[in-house]
């Protein structure tokens, strides 16, 4: 399946050329946006699979850093900065949307190729990065769960240790036994998976 790409210029012959190399190179564009609405409007149709994006969208209008943010705000699309602007505040100002690249027009396809190569290849990686993140999460979850019961069979144990006979005791204790490892190993688990010592 073709990854699918939106344009964020508001010069049409730009955009027209960007267009023409993206498919040129095997990707599908979803739109050509001249504005931030225009923009805004395209991903929640059809949520692409990255954004290049114009920083300048025209004077008095939003830039393309204002709406590779409020982009993000919709869902976390890598974006790609391709524009002429080089200048230290803008490039700052870019950074705080987290792209995953920056090229200066005009551009060369191959400096396009090899950038869009590697956001695509960062993508994937933080796509890994967030099931392992959700998986962790999970676990967590049940941990925390199995404790809540381990200490209620706890409180049952203690509450009628004096009533019960030395088998049922002993079952409650084996029981709680059995729940300590399997939350240890729980805990081993989301421990190795965030890489720290345990």
């Amino acid at each position: 399946m073709k990854k699918k790409i939106l344009i964020i210029e508001d010069e049409i012959i730009i955009a027209m050329g960007t267009k023409n190399n993206l498919i040129k190179l095997g990707y599908e564009v979803t739109a050509m946006a001249t504005t931030y609405e225009d923009a805004l409007v395209s991903v929640q149709n059809e949520m692409p699979d990255l954004v290049l994006a114009d920083i300048n969208l025209g004077k008095g209008k939003k830039c393309g850093i204002e709406t590779a943010a409020d982009i993000q705000k919709i869902k976390s699309i890598p974006i790609i900065y391709l524009t002429s602007y080089v200048d230290d505040d803008t490039l700052n100002n870019a950074k705080l949307t987290n792209p995953v690249g920056y090229i200066t027009k005009p551009y060369k396809v191959k400096q396009l190729k090899s950038m869009l190569s590697i956001a695509f290849s960062k993508s994937v990686i933080e796509d890994k990065k967030n099931l392992l993140l959700e998986q962790i999460r999970k676990d967590s979850e049940k941990a925390l769960s199995d404790i809540t019961v381990l200490s209620e069979h706890i409180d049952i144990v203690f509450s009628f240790s004096n009533e019960m006979d030395s088998d049922q005791l002993m079952n409650f204790l084996s029981l709680i036994k059995r729940m300590i490892r399997e939350n240890v190993k729980f805990t081993e688990k989301i421990f190795n998976k965030l890489d720290l010592s345990f």
